[in-house]
This record gives structure tokens, C-alpha cells and sequence, in this order.
């Protein structure tokens, strides 16, 4: 048995309702990024059989894969794009589409012209507005503009634009009630140009609460549906929201040590100050020494017998990760989201960034184990090509052919010493889905180099027997077990797998623009800025800010605001940039940022950078497409 997460279903619904019960109007249930971590689609399924009429995504792709799961009923709003969008497909699933600029409006409009000959319904437009944030979303100077066109399309018929959506940084009430004022000042110039706004909403769960005034006609919620406040908001404690996840892992033993096979590679942050000590399953708390990439390694607070080997198929002991339980004297231990983000992030990133690896269970219901789906390989210039695109461009882009002359080198080093099929420190570790790379892809590869197989838990052997792979238990296998990826500190290569995605927003700001939440960047003067569809649901730790860099045509282009879930801003200076350019943030080529880079800006290792990519973040493979496998 591996880890665990379970999802209380209940008490999302629980949370849905309290909260819909306060603010008393329509409320958005927003199941982004596999639902911040709980699974995207048995909870919109739960939240919807309640009675919740609107679910939120960020990209197509994501309401897609709602709507293929049998969520025909609710309203679905998407809000961010690729320039190179299909914008068909969601017409085609009902799906409603919030445009930032002129630019996208236009092209929404385009396929609505052709979309609507067939005879069928105009699709539904929300108008996104950037009323402060510095993010997505048109600027103040572009709305009306905008809103001229928008209204245009609208009376021909080619368009229903039904809402107008804006977002509130949180920086303090001042800041949020003037956003407030420019929202309201943008829904009458709506209003002049003959726009019916039925679906008004700036507010998410915390100004919501704050700022009855702001609830217009709809409001979204996030963080709180899963029983969690936004940062010091305590929409928890006002509502009685119920947290709905924990993580629970086996404690075993090796080389005489306690270890739970949990770490940064499966989402948990690198921590910068201690955390409550965590319970087991039988009352013992234990304290953290330190956490790895894969294994949290631990102290009991109390006597322990000795008697639970790596070998014991079924641990006796399981330890809450994540969590509260109840001692006998009713007092609540262990250490819950809110615990772990006071230990260096927020509860957001917490739940987010724990791994699709670890199962899901619901109420005894355990989904399938998650699988990170990788498209056929083909070259770069094909593969965006030969598909429709539903998502902005996120991808780790693997080098198969480096990959297959490593082992190669390997190979040839471990026969010089006689090792090649004797020592497991001669191979190669597939742990955490090949640290990203996907185990289904690389398998065939190193099965054919005759070098042993390694894997550093019991989940990672498991994967390896499913598959009919023979594999070598290890632990501690040394860094050098990971070199052929480019993950060996003490032997620096450039990394097979670089992470690239694209600009799906510029836009000219001038000096005094603020960036993000908390407004901790202000542009000293006038400036381009980028969105890029990256935050750290898909790749990048919050920690990242301040610090890292992403390349844009080559140029080195600086992280600017917070790294939010889905996004992030970089400022591209005064160089002419476009929607749809490529946004490289670490590669192998000469103007690339190394990976070795994001991992001191960050403070998590390479591997685990590697093995945390989200699931929305495809892999693509380039090199061999064929590989026969030697058995």
C-alpha cells in the first residue's frame, strides 16, 4: 500500500452550501486544476448534484474533459487561451468564454460567424477586465473599445455576451473597493452600449465575504469550497467550512531509519520552519528531520518497536501528512494545509501540487491511479499541427535520442567494471514516472540497455510489477542512478526534459502599473508585459518569486507579481513581443536557463521540479519515434 488521499466529498458539498447560504446569490464552484488537487470531476459532479449551476476552469481543455465525464448540466467558464484556440470545440460542448483583449474578441467572433451558419445558438461571452490585478484581462484604456465591438457582435447575433468578470488582488480594502468602483464604472459603459450583462462577478470567496456590495449576480468559489480560507481572510472559521483532504502514507523503515515514501517530487514544499508534530494511525507523533525528494524521514516522539522492515508488505503504522485527527482528550494534532503553508507557501499550493500519482479515495471509491498522458512523438513542428487545440501551450519537451546515447555511455562504463546486471548503482531510477518523463516512454529504453531497473519506493515498485518489470528496491539509490537524465548534481549535463510554454497576453503598461496579488511589484516605468499559462499547479513554486527568469526569443525576461495557479507575469521590457510567442523557462540550448537555476531560485531540487509537473503539462517527445523493446 502507498499513500493516500482522501476526499471528503460531503464536506465539499457542506462547504458549496454554507457558502451559497451567505451569499445568496448564484455562486461558480471553480474546479481548476484538478480542483486545487481534490479531483476535478468527482467534485463538479458532487457540487452540481447539490444544486451549483456554474463551474469554473481556466482553460477549454479542462471543461472539455468535464464534459466528457458526464457534467452536461452546468454552465462551464473558461477564461484563458491560446491565441491558436479551437474555438469550435467549445461552442460545439456549450461552453462559456471569457475574451481579454480586442484582438481575442475578434477571433472568438470569426469562428462565431462560421459556427453560427450552421444554424445553431450564438456562443456565450464573458468580457474580462483588468481593473487593477496587471494580469489577464483588458485594460481600463481598451474597454470601451471593446465593449463597442463585443456589443456589435452582439446585435448581429454572432455573439450573446452575458457577463463581465474582473478580479480583486487582495492587497487591502482600499485597493479592493476601488477595483470595485472601476468594475461597476465598466458595467454602465456596458449598459450604454446596449449590453444586457446578466452575469456580473469580481468577487471569489474572499471579497465576497468582505464585500456584500460586490456580489453583483454571481460570485466564484474557490479555495473555501475545499474548507480552506484565502490568506488571513478566516472565511473558514465565519462559515464552519469542513478541510476535505488528507494525506495519509505507510511509515517503514530502512537502513534504520522511519521514512513515509512522500517529498518534494510529490508536491510537498521544501520547509523552512518546522511543522506541529504528525500523528500515526496508532496515537504516536513523529517530528520531521528532513525531507527529500521522495521520502519525509522521521523521529518518533516515543518508544517505537523495531519489527517494521522494508520488506513488511503491510505496515502496521500509517502517518496522517496531511491532516488533523482527534487525541483522546478530543484536542485536534497532527498538521493540516494551513499548518504546512505556514512552513514556507499558502494553502493553495499545498493541496495543488500533491501529485495525480498518489490515489484519490472517495468515501472507499479510489480512483484509477493518475496518469500523466503523453501525445505519439513527433517532430516540434508537427505536433500542435496535428491536433485541435483546446489549452495554451504547456509542455515538457523530452529528448529522447540524448536520452538513449546516456544509456548508451552508461552501459558501456558499468561493462567496463563487470556491473552491468550485478549492482543496482549501475542503473537507472524510473522513480516518480521517470522524474516526469513518463515510465511507459522510457521504459522501453532502459530495458533495452540491459541496465537494472531501480526504483526508491514501494509505490514505484508497484508501478514496475503492473508493467511485468523487474526491479531493484533502493532507496537511497546514489544521484548517479539519475544521470541520464541530467539529474546527477555531481555530474552536471543539461536535463532531457526542458519545460516550455507561450505568451497568451502582452500588453503596454505605464510606470506605477501593480502586478499580482499583494501588489509586491510595481513597475518603475512604463513597461511590456507577458502572461504566461504556467504557475504552480503546472510547474513553478511560489518561491520562485523575485528571483527566477524565463527566456522569451532567446531574452531573458524576469517573474513579476506573485506566481499564481495557473499564471504568471514576466516583463519583456520594451522588445516588440506577441500572443503565441515561445516562452522557453529551462532548456539544454545556449540561450536556455539551466535547470539547476530554477532549482536555487526555487529551493526544490531538480528532480523534484522534474517529477511535480502537472498534469495539464503535456510531454512531447522528440528523437526516436519507434523503439523496439529487447525483453
Amino acid at each position: 500500500m502507498g499513500p493516500i488521499i482522501d476526499v471528503d466529498l460531503d464536506a465539499i458539498v457542506h462547504n458549496y452550501l454554507a457558502f451559497a447560504d451567505a451569499v445568496q446569490v448564484p455562486v461558480l464552484s471553480v474546479v481548476k486544476a484538478d480542483a486545487y488537487g481534490h479531483g476535478a470531476l468527482p467534485v463538479a459532479r458532487a457540487v452540481t448534484q447539490a444544486g451549483c449551476g456554474w463551474l469554473g476552469v481556466v482553460d477549454i481543455s479542462e471543461a472539455l474533459a468535464l464534459r466528457a465525464g458526464g457534467v452536461t448540466d452546468a454552465r462551464i467558464l473558461t477564461w484563458m487561451h491560446s491565441p491558436a484556440t479551437d474555438w469550435a470545440m467549445a461552442f460545439d460542448a456549450d461552453i462559456d468564454i471569457a475574451v481579454s483583449t480586442i484582438e481575442q474578441l475578434s477571433l472568438v467572433e470569426r469562428a462565431a460567424t462560421k459556427f453560427c451558419g450552421k444554424g445553431t445558438r450564438a456562443p456565450r461571452v464573458h468580457l474580462k477586465l483588468d481593473t487593477g490585478l496587471g494580469r489577464n484581462g483588458a485594460t481600463a484604456n481598451t474597454w470601451r473599445a471593446l465593449i463597442a465591438q463585443a456589443a456589435e457582435a452582439d446585435r448581429a447575433g454572432v455573439l450573446r455576451v452575458c457577463g463581465l468578470m474582473s478580479h480583486l488582488s487582495g492587497t487591502g480594502a482600499a485597493e479592493d473597493l476601488q477595483q470595485g468602483k472601476q468594475f461597476a464604472a465598466a458595467r454602465e459603459l456596458a449598459q450604454e452600449a446596449g449590453l444586457h450583462i446578466e452575469h456580473a462577478h469580481i468577487a471569489a470567496t474572499a471579497g465576497a465575504m468582505k464585500y456584500p456590495q460586490m456580489r453583483h449576480d454571481l460570485v466564484r468559489l474557490g479555495i473555501s469550497l475545499y474548507g480552506l480560507s484565502p490568506e488571513e481572510s478566516g472565511a473558514a472559521d465565519a462559515l464552519k467550512l469542513r478541510p476535505a483532504l488528507r494525506l495519509r502514507a505507510p511509515i517503514r523503515r530502512f537502513d534504520n531509519r522511519w521514512a513515509v515514501a512522500v517529498g518534494e517530487g510529490d508536491g510537498l514544499p521544501p520547509l523552512v520552519s518546522a511543522l506541529p508534530p504528525l500523528v500515526d494511525s496508532q496515537g504516536t507523533y513523529w517530528k520531521i528531520d528532513r525531507m527529500g525528494p521522495l521520502h519525509l524521514y522521521l523521529s518518533p516522539m516515543g518508544n517505537v518497536p523495531v519489527d517494521e522492515s522494508a520488506a513488511t508488505a503491510a505496515p502496521a503504522r500509517e502517518l496522517v501528512v496531511i491532516g488533523h485527527d482527534r487525541n483522546q482528550d478530543g484536542e485536534l494534532v497532527g498538521a493540516d494545509a494551513d499548518d504546512w503553508a505556514r512552513a514556507g507557501t499558502i494553502n493553495y499550493e499545498i493541496t495543488t501540487r500533491l501529485t495525480r500519482r498518489i490515489l484519490r479515495d472517495y468515501g472507499g471509491h479510489t480512483a484509477a491511479e493518475g496518469t500523466n498522458i503523453a501525445w505519439p512523438p513527433m517532430e516540434e513542428s508537427e505536433q500542435r499541427s496535428k491536433r485541435s487545440i483546446t489549452a495554451p501551450l504547456r509542455e515538457a519537451v523530452i529528448d529522447l535520442e540524448l536520452l538513449q546515447r546516456r544509456l548508451t555511455r552508461l552501459t558501456q562504463r558499468s561493462l567496463a567494471v563487470g556491473a552491468q546486471r550485478r549492482s543496482a548503482e549501475f542503473g537507472v531510477d524510473v522513480s516518480s514516472d521517470a522524474y516526469g518523463h513518463g515510465l511507459d516512454q522510457i521504459l522501453p529504453y532502459v530495458r533495452s540497455s540491459g541496465l537494472p531497473i531501480v526504483a526508491r519506493t514501494r509505490t514505484d515498485m508497484d508501478a514496475l510489477e503492473r508493467r511485468g518489470v523487474t526491479g531493484h528496491y533502493f532507496p537511497d539509490a546514489p544521484s548517479a542512478t539519475r544521470g541520464v537524465y541530467g539529474l546527477d548534481p555531481r555530474e552536471p549535463l543539461p536535463p532531457t526534459l526542458s519545460l516550455v510554454s507561450e505568451l497568451v497576453s502582452v500588453k503596454r503598461v505605464s510606470a506605477g502599473q501593480r502586478v499580482s496579488y499583494g501588489y509586491e511589484w510595481t513597475a518603475s516605468k512604463s513597461t511590456t508585459l507577458g502572461l504566461v499559462p504556467l504557475g504552480y499547479a503546472d510547474a513553478l513554486p511560489r518561491s520562485a518569486f523575485g528571483k527566477a527568469q524565463v527566456t522569451v526569443a532567446g531574452w531573458p525576461a524576469p517573474i513579476v507579481g506573485r506566481i499564481a495557479m495557473d499564471q504568471v507575469v514576466v516583463d519583456l521590457g520594451d522588445r516588440e513581443c506577441w500572443p503565441g510567442m515561445r516562452v522557453q523557462v529551462w532548456g539544454s540550448a545556449g540561450n536556455d536557463l539551466s535547470l539547476s537555476q530554477w532549482a536555487t531560485w526555487t529551493g526544490w531540487s531538480p528532480e523534484a521540479l522534474c517529477a511535480n509537473l502537472g498534469s495539464r503539462v503535456e510531454r512531447r517527445y522528440r528523437g526516436r519515434q519507434v523503439m523496439v523493446e529487447v525483453k
